[in-house]
């Protein structure tokens, strides 16, 4: 995992209002530098920004950073369509960011040993997060709902979750007027997502307390009592 595509992420939110910030930029001033090391190759095409006279961004660097928002979110295609600035953006959250690493580097910011210490830390919360997508997905894997478990729990629990109620029921002029609710069709899909992630939370926890026996977890201390 490179910086450029790490880099998105944060992009993604610099979209969405809030501020970007950059934990794995350049330390060269030669591309994006990873926790190995590794120096990303330069960029191709059109050369969109330079710093004292060296190309910084490159148009695949644009696109490779937009390409990986979507590949990370799908959804957030929809968000770029409907923004015509989306793009722009994007690239102005890039600008910032390379600035930014270009000012850490003229004032030795990298070489702090408050700076290696955060981007330590961050390196081991990016780590964690990974590792519990990858621990999610494969949950995901073991976790299945039926269409017939679906449609059950929507007929026994349709007057209770707002989001299927049209109309809820009521009574007018001494006659009762029956609820109207969105159709099974309708709400099929979200709630058989819903229902897995359910089952995939319960499963979770299980999975933590097995891996706990297998490894002989001792935890002396509990917080709080």
């Amino acid at each position: 995992m490179n910086g450029k595509k790490i880099t998105g992420l944060f992009t993604l939110a610099l979209l969405l209002a809030l501020p970007g910030c950059d934990w794995f930029g350049s330390h060269d001033g030669h591309g994006s530098s990873c926790c190995g090391g590794h120096t990303e190759a330069a960029g191709s095409g059109e050369v969109l920004l330079s710093l004292k006279g060296n190309p910084a961004l490159y148009s695949s660097d644009l696109e490779n950073y937009i390409d990986q928002i979507m590949a990370e979110s799908p959804q957030v295609k929809a968000i770029l369509d409907a923004m015509p600035d989306a793009k722009y953006n994007i690239f102005s959250g890039m600008v910032a960011e390379e600035l930014l690493m270009q000012w850490a580097r003229e004032n030795g910011i990298y070489d702090l040993d408050g700076y290696k210490k955060d981007y330590a830390l961050a390196l081991k919360m990016l780590d964690r997060q990974i590792i519990q997508k990858y621990f999610q997905e494969n949950l995901m894997k073991k976790v299945s709902v039926s269409e017939s478990d679906a449609k059950k729990y929507y007929e026994e629990n349709k007057n209770s979750i707002p989001d299927f109620v049209v109309t809820p029921a009521s009574e007018k002029d001494g006659k009762k007027q029956a609820a109207v609710y969105r159709t099974f069709a309708e709400v099929k899909d979200s709630l058989m997502k819903m229902l897995e992630n359910e089952k995939a939370q319960e499963l979770y926890a299980k999975e933590l307390e097995s891996l706990k026996k297998e490894w002989e977890l001792i935890q002396p201390l509990v917080m709080g009592k």
